[in-house]
């Protein structure tokens, strides 16, 4: 089950707190995009998998590719072209056409239930020699529940994508401790557990500065000047390549690693 599709019509920030993570995920997506899926040969098609009001159907076209559209719901401008699931039986509007040059799926996956149908799904849906681009988050807030299952690493995406025969062409890391932690400040509050007058004190003043480091991170003071040590980020960006196989050679390959997928 995937979830409904997006709302945002541009990948710009809503709010401050979304300040560490769009704009880092929308360059990274964009240089995956000119690096690995620019200048297509006449007629290429590109397919936007859990497209909800199609954020990069413009960078797509501006690529040179025929965009096609995929979400489980219709949109609001009514511009998805095939509704189904990513991670169950692909409607036979999509199946009956061709195979693509280029498939995206941002920050999708976390709302799907079944990833070896949805990798399944999207190795037989990918031309060979096609790419793939995937973002998925790795730390970010609970969204869209109870539909958010997953929070892979990026030694998951390796693991599925090679179930399916692709070939990891870049994997790369959005945000940094950093936006980590501007991420973490900004969706969630502290408060008193108990209305003693010290514990209510301790709350304010914890507010106040989780409020200037907020802002100091917004405003990018601390970034360039301290260096916050950890192993974490906020997405990851990966690029896959299908092989020059044919779709049969995917099937057995996903039917291999898991007998019991259920895709299409």
């Amino acid at each position: 089950m995937t979830a409904p599709p997006a709302r945002r019509a541009t990948y710009e920030e809503a709010s401050p707190r979304d300040s560490f993570i769009v704009g880092v995920l929308r360059e990274g997506i964009r240089q995956a995009l000119r690096s690995h899926a620019a200048s297509p040969c006449g007629g290429a098609l590109a397919l936007d998998v859990g497209c909800g009001s199609q954020p990069f159907r413009n960078d797509l076209e501006g690529l040179g590719y025929c965009y096609v559209g995929l979400d489980t719901e219709q949109n609001s401008e009514g511009t998805v072209d095939h509704i189904g699931p990513i991670d169950g039986v692909l409607p036979a509007s999509l199946c009956d056409g061709p195979v693509f040059d280029l498939v995206l799926c941002t920050e999708v996956l976390e709302h799907v239930s079944d990833w070896p149908s949805a990798f399944h799904n999207l190795a037989v849906l990918l031309a060979p020699g096609g790419t793939l681009i995937i973002t998925c988050p790795f730390f970010y807030p609970l969204h869209e529940q109870p539909i958010d299952y997953w929070r892979p690493t990026a030694h998951a995406m390796r693991l599925f994508g090679s179930a399916v025969g692709l070939t990891v062409v870049s994997a790369n890391q959005a945000g940094d401790p950093w936006d980590v932690l501007g991420t973490l400040l900004g969706h969630t509050g502290i408060v008193a557990v108990r209305r003693h007058f010290a514990d209510r004190v301790l709350a304010r003043c914890s507010r106040l500065a989780k409020s200037v480091v907020f802002s100091l991170l917004l405003r990018r003071v601390l970034q360039p000047r301290l260096k916050l040590v950890g192993d974490l980020y906020l997405s990851n960006i990966f690029v896959f390549q299908q092989p020059g196989n044919a779709a049969e050679e995917v099937i057995n390959a996903s039917e291999s690693r898991w007998p019991h997928s259920s895709g299409a």
